[in-house]
């Protein structure tokens, strides 16, 4: 076997919660981010130097890859450790559609999910094992920090569906991020989602002053930019912005340092809004830190069931690139969603939390299934890509804002949703509101 060298992309999880936050703001190369040459059979091309539109043409090959007259085959890869409860997501929206007779007369069957461990090399070896042996149409989900295979299945042409939140979703034209390409480490391109979130919480006044602390490393750093973008965008003094916290694994002694410049960092006054872009050891560290000294407002990313208990957290407010669960009474969507998960548990004698994980995996099964079924009954790899790269749009009503493809290959989705922590658990605060990219 010739050897191949391979991209690593590796996405730290703090960088995690920055996407979250920041609700994405990339930079790329051209106007979908696509640096990756055509392979032979593809039928998609993208004229950079226009607005991004494509032309399709009769696909040179015909790849059948895991296709049968009754079924097509699909595996996962998934960083457990960080991402645990995606793979019932996919499963739960499968499992629906196949009891509802498949698309175009064929079913779903999820035939693996590996556990990369957040290892490149394991991501790529697992990605050849259901590429080679099992022989799976497409990655579903693809869920890591590191993702080593990029490179192999863009060669091999097998497209792959997940969150978006690593560098593998963009620039290429098999990466398909339910929330489209959130993590493009250029930072060329931003979003002013979570401005737009925050302006309608307070009733379109932004006359407001906002302190983000970040972890000192690169994603820190990076996830600032992201967020002073996308707040001044909008009209919010971004008074202080620094990724100044050692990063684990550094254990920090004492948060005073950091606690005293956040509550002068207004004229020698308390901003009134503090933005919290740590991991969770140190947000918690944080969050104890300041409850003494300060009573204004507190941002973080965490919305999880395994930690809105947690004192440190109570009045935080969340942001999320998804509708969180607590609206459902009021978005058909979610509730289906709900709704197939809790069968999926009964079927299966599980009980799966209520994580965005969860939600990515179901949603990034939804935008599968959509395009599937709008290829039709003919199915090829190259007709596949054809359709999704050829203007296809997908979303779920207002729990994840629209995305075009090719478009987001290069772009996020713009949009944010508001949650409230009260007594140890999340209130509904903002729905999902979407706002704008821009050129940073």
């Amino acid at each position: 076997m010739r050897a191949r060298t391979t991209r690593r992309y590796v996405v730290p999880v703090v960088l995690l919660t920055t996407l979250v936050l920041a609700a994405g703001c990339t930079k790329t190369d051209d106007d979908t981010g696509s640096d990756s040459p055509t392979s032979a059979g593809a039928t998609t091309t993208v004229d950079a130097a226009t607005d991004g539109s494509t032309t399709t043409t009769e696909p040179a090959t015909r790849t059948t890859r895991g296709v049968t007259d009754t079924s097509v085959k699909v595996g996962g890869i998934v960083w457990m450790g960080q991402f645990s409860g995606i793979e019932a997501g996919v499963a739960a929206r499968l499992d629906r559609t196949n009891s509802e007779g498949g698309v175009n007369g064929r079913t779903v069957e999820l035939v693996a999910v590996e556990d990369d461990g957040n290892d490149s090399a394991a991501n790529l070896a697992a990605a050849e094992q259901l590429v080679r042996q099992e022989e799976v149409f497409a990655i579903l989900p693809m869920q890591s920090s590191a993702i080593g295979a990029v490179d192999f299945l863009i060669e091999e042409q097998v497209p792959f569906f997940g969150w978006g939140v690593n560098p593998a979703f963009c620039r290429n034209e098999i990466g398909f991020g339910i929330t489209g390409c959130v993590s493009d480490p250029k930072l060329e391109r931003g979003s002013n989602a979570m401005g737009t979130a925050l302006k309608q919480r307070f009733d379109g006044d932004t006359d407001k002053s906002i302190a983000i602390l970040a972890e000192d490393n690169d994603s820190g750093r990076g996830g600032i930019v992201l967020l002073q973008n996308s707040l001044e965008a909008i009209g919010f003094d971004v008074v202080y912005a620094e990724g100044a916290v050692p990063a684990p694994p550094t254990a920090v002694g004492d948060f005073t340092p950091f606690v005293n410049s956040l509550v002068e960092s207004d004229g020698g006054e308390p901003p009134d809004m503090i933005m919290l872009q740590l991991s969770t050891t140190n947000a918690i560290s944080m969050s104890d830190a300041l409850q003494a000294r300060y009573d204004g407002l507190v941002i973080t990313p965490f919305y999880d069931p395994r930690l809105v208990g947690s004192p440190a957290f109570d009045g935080h407010l969340v942001l999320t690139q998804m509708l969180p669960y607590e609206w459902a009474d009021e978005n058909p969507a979610l509730a289906q969603m709900i709704e197939d998960v809790d069968t999926y548990d009964a079927a299966n004698g599980t009980e799966t939390l209520h994580s965005l994980s969860v939600a990515a995996g179901y949603w990034a099964a939804d935008f599968f299934l959509s395009v599937l079924e709008a290829t039709g009954d003919d199915l090829t790899v190259e007709k596949f890509l054809a359709t999704v790269n050829g203007g296809f749009e997908w979303e779920a009503p207002g729990v994840i804002g629209p995305s075009t493809w090719p478009e987001n290959h290069g772009y996020p989705v713009p949009c944010a949703a508001l949650s409230l922590v009260e007594n140890g658990a999340y209130v509904r605060d903002v729905p999902l509101v979407c706002g704008e990219n821009f050129e940073l």
